[in-house]
């Protein structure tokens, strides 16, 4: 690991939002790097004193509603939910290495299918 990404996850570190391997590694990198060890007291100071020390005052509903009229919109999906699906006829057509419909009957898919729809 080296500074650049000690300083991308300092203040996940702080926070305790790595997993123990990542955290390990930066903990490593803090006690041989001056540098580092410094930005990370720099962060704590910072957290501290805006998380912390300062009154936490809740966000005003206008406030709040002005957010949400600027949020983007959610994407609106445009195809079907069903487009992308295969329709099997399994009874309708003859099946077979010949038959070239979606149906798998006399197929090699049919004992896959048959096997995974009966698994138990």
């Amino acid at each position: 690991m080296d500074c650049e990404d000690v300083r991308l996850h300092l203040h996940d570190d702080q926070r305790g939002h790595l997993g123990p391997e990542l955290h390990r590694e930066l903990r490593t990198h803090l006690e041989g790097c001056p540098a580092c060890a410094h930005e990370e007291a720099a962060e704590h100071m910072l957290t501290e004193v805006l998380e912390r020390r300062l009154p936490q005052h809740p966000a005003s509903l206008a406030l709040k509603r002005r957010l949400l009229a600027q949020w983007p919109a959610a994407p609106v999906e445009s195809r079907p939910w069903w487009m992308g699906v295969i329709w099997w006829e399994w009874f309708v057509s003859g099946g077979g290495p010949n038959d070239n419909t979606y149906s798998p009957r006399d197929k090699p898919a049919e004992k896959f299918l048959t096997a995974w729809y009966h698994r138990g």
